[in-house]
């Protein structure tokens, strides 16, 4: 029997031409580009016999969620210094310096290394750092993250809604497939980048940076059991106990095991001085008006 080889070819081009493009808009709060993620089910977490310890990531269960808008990118140091200087401003001039202070270093660690943001007191702003207006911004405390988010008229992402933007229906390892690529996201390389700097790194519905760059605070109180007991339907930890909450993704400073899709930590609430490489991207009910 013959086989045409460049049946499969063809037929995987002829697809790609037909996908139907994900759904954008442009929050006018802080000009990011959300990308609708429709509703669906999914099973969330694994049980993955290469992590025999890893009960944080056990049971897989079945999830359905309803649709809902999630940022493409990270927020970027560029719209975190908006978001800043707009508190500042909100301050007044009777403002002391130490409040203007307090203001931006409550929110965001600026004596961090790769903090792309610096604060001068004089002119009393937030400025980013020379060629770093894209990079994520970052290290900021789940506080800040949610606040930023609520200004923007938005909220932080569920835990389950991240993991389904990051793996869809099919189960994947990472947010773009099964096979680890090392080119294809920014992770273990001791430094962040621009949130658009690695297109490959993207989900089946067209997020960018899941896997690498700036890990991202979620609404979730973190509890290693939670998955157990988790409802079906658009599941939130919003009652747990304790400071924890989860942090979901990988980063420049992780390795291979965190891009994982499935793969989850912790960060403390009230920590003043958050872990590296952890930053902000924002969710959306997909029933809000179009602003």
């Amino acid at each position: 029997m013959h086989v045409n080889v460049y049946v499969v070819p063809v037929l995987l081009c002829a697809l790609a031409a037909n996908a139907t493009p994900p759904q954008e808009r442009v929050s006018p709060k802080d000009g990011a580009v959300q990308i609708l993620v429709p509703g669906g089910e999914f099973v969330m977490g694994v049980d993955d016999p290469a992590a025999p310890m890893a009960d944080e990531e056990r049971p897989p269960h079945p999830v359905k969620l309803t649709p809902f808008w999630l940022d493409k990118y990270e927020v970027t140091n560029e719209q975190y210094a908006k978001f800043l200087n707009m508190l500042i401003a909100e301050g007044g001039t009777n403002w002391t310096d130490r409040q203007v202070f307090d203001a931006a270093y409550s929110r965001v660690l600026m004596e961090h290394s790769l903090c792309g943001l610096e604060l001068n007191l004089a002119q009393r702003c937030v400025s980013v750092k020379k060629g770093q207006e894209q990079f994520p911004a970052m290290p900021v405390s789940w506080q800040a993250a949610t606040e930023y988010a609520a200004r923007m008229g938005r909220r932080l992402p569920t835990e389950a809604e991240w993991e389904y933007a990051a793996r869809g229906t099919d189960g994947r390892r990472y947010p773009w497939g099964n096979v680890w690529q090392a080119k294809w996201a920014n992770v273990h390389s001791g430094k962040p980048s621009a949130v658009d700097a690695f297109p490959r790194d993207v989900s089946p519905f067209g997020i960018v940076g899941l896997g690498g760059n700036a890990r991202e605070w979620v609404q979730d109180y973190y509890e290693i059991g939670f998955y157990a007991s988790s409802p079906k339907d658009n599941p939130v930890n919003s009652g747990g106990k304790g400071p924890a909450r989860v942090i979901r993704g990988g980063s420049y400073v992780f390795t291979e095991w965190d891009a994982r899709a499935t793969s989850r930590c912790r960060g403390l609430v009230s920590d003043h001085n958050p872990q590296p490489a952890t930053g902000i991207r924002t969710a959306e009910d997909a029933h809000s008006p179009t602003k």
